[in-house]
């Protein structure tokens, strides 16, 4: 048994009626159930549409009512051009421009992956950096995240245990998704990549001042949460991710954060200790990642194999060499191509290295591009983190470390699950304002006060 689409069509709208409702008595509060939702949601949630035209997925349905809502209080909002990286995207844009325009292979394909994040994506954090002007309203954003975050590990645990994948039975009838665990994601590699993202966010809502944050009891369940679903991914990749985290919190974060992640170190040894059969998976991962004849040391290869693919396909001519063959190209080619490390013909279909497709895609100028785009984010929440009030620095520092999180994943699979760009532009969104910690009452303040200093005797007594 499964949904019908009538049943979908009103689901969609149960989730939507909300959203609107919210973005018209409280912006803000519609934009964190906009998190929520793009966090949360699977992308097959959608309305289908015949004749070759973009399907309504929610994402889009939850974009198109927040920009309705927010283009009718237009003249309120910061300017586009004032938001940060805002010259990096324009960059990346107009290169992936091009690259549709006059390089791409399959015009159609193309230009719905390029709408796909311009549209999609960017549109959404330049709708999030436009409109939050408090702490208060930033950090409102951040905790929907961790919600909808803790609301997909929920949801694996339970697939876990029953065998069932809850979304994908309603939606398709099918009961999970065979050995993989993925909840509402695509991927198992990708639910990782979210759940690395999410445990440094619970440490940075510890001892946090905002009277929204989640108490430290929920906040060590949901910590929890994201440790065992990571592991139930079975993917090296997010473990690794999640270490570079967790490091970055070790090296840099203050004492009482550290102390958490010590406990926590003591409770994973206490688990290993435990049950032997946890420890034995992952010192088998370790072992067959070393050896490149096994399957899991094969697919590390691969990775990296996918570079000398790229450069080689590119490199047939001048065009392809800047600008790629287009936007999505690599969903409707194969490539034959003899792999370095076992000498073996193989048919390049799957582009486990998001760099690398990159380069395939938009060629070296949109390589380049994307390095900068990602970069400058990384270092824009870097110097956030420098800078930050005293009160916020752990709190903007896990920021930085489940962003740096998700362009390690990059180097190593291809993000093609939504989610985790709406997270990633989230924490990009929301890092300026938590640092500086500012709401619109004392700013009200300050502007009274000097206007009172200005005034007459008089004019303060009236």
């Amino acid at each position: 048994m499964h949904l019908s689409q009538p049943a979908i069509i009103f689901c969609i709208f149960v989730l939507l009626v909300p959203l609107w409702v919210l973005l018209k008595r409280d912006f803000a509060r519609g934009l964190a159930y906009a998190v929520f939702l793009c966090v949360l949601m699977p992308t097959f949630l959608r309305i289908n549409i015949s004749g070759g035209l973009p399907q309504l997925t929610i994402f889009r349905l939850v974009l198109i009512s927040v920009l309705f809502f927010w283009l009718r209080r237009r003249s309120e909002w910061r300017p586009i051009s004032q938001i940060p990286l805002f010259p990096q995207l324009c960059i990346w844009s107009a290169v992936g421009f091009v690259s549709l325009l006059f390089t791409s292979i399959t015009f159609t394909t193309s230009l719905k992956r390029y709408l796909d994040f311009v549209l999609e994506i960017y549109l959404f954090y330049v709708l999030l950096a436009t409109t939050i002007r408090t702490s208060d309203e930033a950090f409102l954003l951040l905790r929907a995240a961790w919600v909808g975050l803790t609301m997909v590990a929920v949801l694996a645990v339970l697939e876990r245990y029953t065998n069932i994948n809850p979304v994908y039975w309603l939606v398709s009838g099918e009961e999970g998704r065979h050995r993989d665990i993925v909840a509402t994601y695509q991927h198992r590699i990708l639910l990782g990549a979210g759940m690395a993202m999410a445990f440094p966010l619970a440490f940075g809502f510890f001892n946090s001042a905002f009277a929204q944050a989640p108490r430290p009891r929920v906040l060590w369940i949901s910590f929890l949460l994201f440790c065992a679903v990571s592991y139930f991914a079975q993917s090296r990749g997010p473990w690794l991710a999640a270490m570079l985290a967790g490091g970055v919190l070790m090296l840099r974060a203050t004492q009482p954060t550290r102390k958490r992640l010590m406990v926590l170190g003591l409770v994973a040894m206490m688990a290993l200790a435990s049950r032997p059969g946890v420890w034995e998976t992952l010192s088998d991962r370790v072992s067959a990642t070393a050896d490149s004849k096994s399957f899991k040391g094969g697919t590390m290869q691969y990775r990296l194999e996918l570079w000398k693919v790229a450069w080689a396909q590119v490199t047939q001519s001048v065009q392809t060499f800047f600008f790629g063959y287009g936007p999505g190209c690599g969903s409707e080619t194969e490539i034959d191509w003899t792999l370095s490390y076992r000498g073996q013909e193989y048919g390049i279909s799957s582009w486990d290295n998001q760099f690398a497709y990159d380069l395939f895609q938009s060629g070296f100028v949109g390589l380049i591009a994307s390095l900068i785009l990602y970069g400058s984010a990384l270092l824009f929440l870097y110097r956030t983190w420098v800078t930050a009030d005293p009160a916020n620095r752990d709190l903007v520092l896990t920021l930085f470390a489940s962003a740096l999180a998700l362009v390690f994943m990059m180097t190593n699979v291809l993000i093609f699950a939504k989610q985790l760009y709406y997270l990633f532009w989230t924490l990009v969104a929301t890092a300026p304002l938590l640092a500086r910690k500012t709401t619109l009452q004392p700013q009200f303040d300050a502007e009274m006060e000097s206007e009172l200093d200005d005034a007459s005797p008089a004019q303060r007594l009236a």
